[in-house]
């Protein structure tokens, strides 16, 4: 592209929103195309706009119109998800909870794991400029100034009684809708780092946002910036006030740049995008756009406040251009400010066309979202950017909505400018599409951003399926997920697998997933019919248990995981099959689908030093002469190591990483590299000198024959044949017997005379016996050449059936290796966990199933064994089968593909299930009149102010918990800790908890001495109800380990309610004792068992206090399973299977997520 390009251009990763009538990007993009407009009645849950409408707008404090485009479902949240207790979150502005889960969208969107960034420089920077919440909570404040006559005469009545659906202030109140506060809850919550901001620039304030963020990424003060803007309307204020400056549509349309535009639609929404340099891109991501460059500027000193300038417009524009280097010819699309009045719109007009020269016949389209969604404030600019973000990804440009006649006034067509009235494609040119974004702030200041579209490279599908998985917190997400995708499809058939794979691979793992093997679309939606089906079935049959008897696997491509908490993870071991196993043309498939199979073969090939080993691996056709030829000694080991080390470094860079790994024979060398014990090319080179040696060596002709009969039985029928020995003992019915030609005849001979089943084994030589004495010499000078490293995964000799101790010990086996016997199944024992087996996975790496039969014969259940051996053209599907599988077994499989990242528009996660609402609305009735409040002498009842603070004086205990509270809040840090569940509400126990009615006097006075003990059952059953009340939790989300204060959101208040409450049954706690130490749930269970209370004054030891008993082990600490969790208990995360470190098998390795 011509012209300088002086700034960096930056990478938008991610986007979500949610706007009136679209719950997330796919439905925007949808309702854009399909031409729907937003607007309608203002819903009575906000407001009773009765009140304050009038047609005329002459009345005072009233709008002159009814119509807004109004979100659906604002007030549902899952404060769990986040660390934020439900108390907490019923004080919180719902814009700083919607920016909260659009963020974590928005993240799951550019394929960054919450994880990996938490405490890394992100920089969060938010446009929002009104908090209609604040005014909403602090109503009561209001009514007890307007009653006491503050602003006017007093009130007769007590207005404090209008205001008692609204709970008082509490600890987390005033940060729950402080403005800054919108940036700073996404930065505490995620544990982001870098800047943190709330940006107000009025109607610009978004993209002022990221104006801000594009200079902290381009300074290097951030890696990863989160973009957003919100705005949510609660009260009538922005639409009585907007009124009166006459800016809000009376028709209830708003249609800019039309001949009859009288105004916007007051809206709402909130968006999020996730921009990073080119060096921090996601590894599975996706590159919606490229940010080029971005304007910002102020007009000063004007006609007034309110009145656009296009001078100042225009220098906003010039400046980002000259940013971007772009040239302004270039621009093919404007996302406009586009408010509908005719000031607003003439002034854009102009700034535009004196910006963006006329570029003849090639049209340059103009469009604004308010015509959609109406104008969302200091969301918009960030709204606008998504849209134009769309257009350039899917190259079409959506019609305008209510453009009946262009104004002619505008001279659009005059000055090159279109607006599309049906969905046309951008203009076809030799370069990648660009996009201007305006957003224009009462007060003057002015924005204007570059985008530029992002060509994905168009690279041929190689893959024949790929792994879907869809993914929530329980079985019911994952069906209702299932049946929003199976939508998606049925809404366009035409979705491409790879890029719904890479959407879904994205999307956060919150330990509940159905995995599902497709090769298409159609494959995909047939698949989801049959897990539905299961899930029916299981609901039908008895839906309050229907998620514990689905099964792990539903049919041969859909397996399904559900989270168990607590429960193990098996153990995983690879095997490593010996000579004889190999065929011909092995991973020839998958060279084809995977080029760094390919690369790995070659490499590990040329190692070995053989020359035209490839050749002889893969000829042109599988034939019994090139069979015979792969099957030379000399061939077959370093071929039977070039396939299994590809294909386990293969499984190694999606994160299939071993705990044990055992070989058989020869296949001892490739679990050695497995082990980190030899280098991938060094084991090739050894078992090419090692096979070598063995086919230029003066040997007896001689081979190996299998006998269906146990060690001791073999020994002793063939006790006197001479050169005959027992060779392997693969299993307590298996034994292999190698000998000389003539010893094997005599051999099979008495052993077919003793019943004994024998069979002929394909082999060359007479392995494992003395008759191998003559090479041996040379194989184990090859040995002491080897650089050998200690195991740093358990690796099990299968001559010795014991895990290698280190390096020496290796070698020391090594050089009688080939003349020793292999006791496999003894090995196999020991990799299991001897006399008690641990529960362990097997993976056979390379051709057939030989070891797994043998561990089959061992007693391993059938779904504990998984091969990867090449079936032909199915080999890809083979492969993605058994990464589903482990996946279902709780391995971190990656499943992201190797080549494109490139994603499809799909449906958002569901909304929660759950509202919450500080506020008891009084609707209005069916005439539209509201309903009175009770009288002012009535008192409120306990229904009508929910969850409000104790009616309690603060005493020194209160003065003491809040002296605590103060000093752990000093070094805590409250953050989202692991993947929280929001489990489905269980019965409130808190309501069915035994309540001890409160103490005499005398009877306090005796408690401390003579008390009968409640059982510990009891009593930490009573304290987690006790806990879940005060924190309006389910008990079934507390876990022991959880903190009071860093976890569940505890602010003062409502640990003094908690200890005042157990204080009536035990009048002697006390926390001084708690100064130094973590409050966690378990610490509070046990201070109420009287397990650790110390007593407040001196007094005689009393007895001590019963052991917990197995019914309550919640008194325990736990490790780490809690959620949510404290910040000192995240870990970042490691690498595949803890990182252990090792040399990848695959180089250069390609790290996959």
């Amino acid at each position: 592209m011509d012209g300088a390009q002086p700034s960096e251009r930056l990478a938008l990763v991610g986007m979500a929103c949610q706007v009136p009538g679209a719950p997330d990007v796919k439905s925007f993009w949808r309702m854009l195309l399909a031409e729907e407009t937003a607007f309608g009645q203002i819903p009575p849950q906000r407001w009773d706009h009765a009140l304050f409408f009038d047609p005329d707008g002459k009345a005072p404090n009233t709008a002159y119109t009814d119509v807004m485009a109004a979100m659906s479902d604002i007030e549902r949240f899952d404060p769990l998800r986040f660390g934020i207790s439900p108390r907490q979150a019923e004080v919180m502005d719902p814009q700083h909870r919607l920016l909260l889960t659009t963020v974590r969208e928005a993240l799951e969107d550019a394929g960054f794991d919450e994880r990996s960034l938490a405490g890394r420089p992100v920089g969060v920077y938010v446009g929002v400029s009104t908090s209609d919440f604040r005014e909403l909570i602090t109503a009561p404040l209001r009514g007890v100034q307007l009653g006491s006559g503050a602003f006017g005469a007093k009130a007769q009545d007590d207005l404090r009684a209008l205001t008692s659906s609204v709970p008082p202030a509490r600890a987390f109140t005033m940060p729950g809708f402080l403005l800054n506060m919108a940036a700073a809850t996404i930065s505490r919550s995620f544990n982001l780092r870098g800047p943190s901001m709330a940006v107000d620039a009025a109607c610009a304030s978004s993209l002022v946002a990221l104006h801000n963020a594009v200079l902290a990424l381009r300074a290097g003060q951030c890696e990863v910036a989160i973009v957003a803007g919100v705005h949510v309307n609660l009260l009538p204020d922005s639409l009585v006030l907007f009124s009166k400056i006459g800016a809000v549509s009376k028709s209830g349309v708003c249609a800019p740049f039309d001949e009859n535009a009288d105004g916007f639609v007051l809206g709402e929404g909130v968006g999020a995008v996730v921009l990073t340099k080119e060096a921090f891109l996601p590894e599975q991501g996706e590159v919606h756009a490229w940010l080029r460059g971005v304007g910002c500027n102020n007009d000063g000193a004007g006609a007034g406040p309110m009145e656009p300038q296009a001078a100042g417009q225009r220098a906003a524009i010039e400046f980002a251009l000259a940013d971007s280097g772009v040239r302004a010819q270039d621009v093919d699309y404007i996302e406009a400010h586009g408010t509908a009045t005719s000031v607003g719109d003439a002034a854009e007009v102009e700034s535009l066309s004196a910006s963006l020269p006329h570029r003849g016949a090639l049209a340059r389209y103009l469009g604004s979202a308010k015509a959609n969604v109406g104008h969302a404030m200091s969301a918009a600019g960030v709204i606008g950017l998504i849209k134009a973000a769309l257009v350039l990804r899917n190259g079409v440009v959506p019609p305008q909505p209510n453009v009946r006649a262009e104004r002619s006034a505008l001279r659009l067509g005059e000055r090159g400018f279109a607006i599309a009235r049906q969905s046309v494609p951008l203009p076809e040119v030799d370069r990648p599409h660009v996009a201007g974004v305006s957003a224009f702030g009462f007060g003057g200041t002015n924005v204007h951003v570059v985008l530029e579209a992002a060509r994905p490279e168009q690279t041929a599908r190689p893959c024949t399926s790929r792994v879907i998985p869809v993914r929530g917190a329980n079985a019911g997400e994952i069906e209702f997920r299932c049946r929003r995708l199976l939508a998606d499809i049925d809404a366009s058939p035409d979705l491409d697998l790879d890029r719904v794979a890479n959407t879904l691979v994205r999307r956060e793992d919150r330990g509940v997933e159905l995995l599902i093997v497709a090769g298409s679309t159609m494959e995909l939606h047939e698949r989801l019919r049959v897990a539905l089906a299961q899930f029916d079935s299981a609901n039908t049959a008895e839906p309050a248990s229907a998620a514990g008897r689905i099964p792990a696997q539903i049919s041969e491509d859909v397996w399904y995981r559900a989270a168990k908490p607590g429960a193990p993870k098996p153990k995983l071991c690879f095997l490593f099959a010996g000579q004889g196993s190999q065929t011909v043309r092995e991973l020839a498939v998958l060279r084809a689908l995977e080029p760094d199979v390919d690369q790995a073969v070659r490499r590990l090939a040329a190692a070995s030093e053989s020359p035209g080993l490839l050749d002889v691996m893969y000829p042109a056709e599988r034939t019994p002469e090139t069979a015979r030829a792969l099957a030379s000694t000399d061939r077959c080991q370093p071929a039977l190591l070039v396939t299994q080390l590809a294909m386990a470094g293969l499984l190694a860079s999606v994160g299939v990483v071993p705990d044990v790994v055992l070989g058989h024979s020869v296949g001892e060398f490739a679990a050695a590299v497995a082990a980190g014990v030899l280098a991938p090319e060094a084991a090739v080179a050894f078992a090419a000198r090692r096979g070598e040696a063995i086919a230029q060596a003066d040997i007896p002709p001689g081979g190996m024959i299998a006998c269906r009969a146990d060690e001791a039985t073999v020994r002793s029928i063939i006790a006197d044949v001479p050169s005959a020995w027992v060779a392997n003992l693969n299993a307590p019915d298996q034994t292999v017997v190698s000998g000389s030609s003539a010893g094997l005849a005599a051999a099979a001979e008495k052993l077919a005379a003793a019943d004994v089943a024998v069979k002929a084994l394909d082999v060359s030589h007479a392995f494992h016996s003395p008759l191998i004495e003559g090479a041996n010499a040379q194989i184990a000078a090859w040995v002491e050449t080897l650089r050998l490293a200690d195991p740093r995964t358990a690796f099990v000799s299968c001559i010795d059936a014991r895990p290698y101790r280190d390096a020496q010990d290796v070698r020391d086996v090594w050089r009688r290796h080939a003349l020793a016997p292999v006791r496999f199944a003894e090995a196999l024992d020991r990799a299991r966990g001897g006399g008690q087996p641990e529960d362990m996975v097997f993976v056979q790496i390379g051709s057939g199933r030989a070891l797994l039969q043998l561990a089959r014969a061992a007693g391993v259940e059938p779904d504990r064994l998984l091969a990867t051996g090449d079936t032909g053209p199915d080999h890809g599907r083979v492969l993605n089968r058994l990464r589903a599988q482990l996946r279902s077994l709780g391995f971190p499989v990656s499943l992201a593909s190797s080549t494109d990242s490139s994603g499809a528009l799909l449906s958002a996660p569901p909304a929660p299930a759950k509202p919450l609402w500080p506020v008891k609305q009084r609707r209005g009735g069916p005439d539209g009149a509201t309903r009175r409040p009770a009288p002012a002498a009535q008192a409120p009842s306990a229904a009508a102010i929910p969850l409000s603070a104790p009616q309690q004086k603060e005493g020194p205990l209160v003065q003491e918990i809040v002296a605590l509270w103060r000093e752990q809040t000093a070094l805590l840090e409250k953050m989202l800790g692991g993947q929280a569940a929001s489990p489905d509400r269980t019965a409130d126990l808190a309501q069915k908890a035994p309540v001890r009615p409160e103490p005499k006097p005398e009877e306090q006075a005796r408690s401390a001495l003579v008390r009968p003990e409640p059982s510990a059952a009891a009593n930490g059953a009573q304290t987690l109800a006790e806990i879940a009340r005060v924190g309006s939790y389910d008990v079934a989300n507390l876990k022991p380990e959880q903190s009071l204060i860093g976890d569940l959101g505890f602010d003062s208040l409502m640990l003094a309610e908690l200890f005042n409450s157990l204080k009536k049954s035990r009048p002697e706690l006390s926390l001084h004792d708690l100064e130094a130490r973590e409050l966690t749930v378990a610490r509070v269970v046990a201070l109420a068992a009287g397990q650790a209370a110390a007593p407040a004054t001196a007094a005689p030891e009393p007895p001590a206090a019963p052991a917990p008993s197995a019914a309550a082990p919640v008194a325990r600490e736990r490790g780490g399973r809690g959620l949510p969790r404290m910040a000192g208990a995240r870990r970042a995360a490691a690498g595949p299977r803890g990182g252990r470190g090792r040399e990848p098998l695959l180089h250069p390795a390609r790290a996959r997520r």
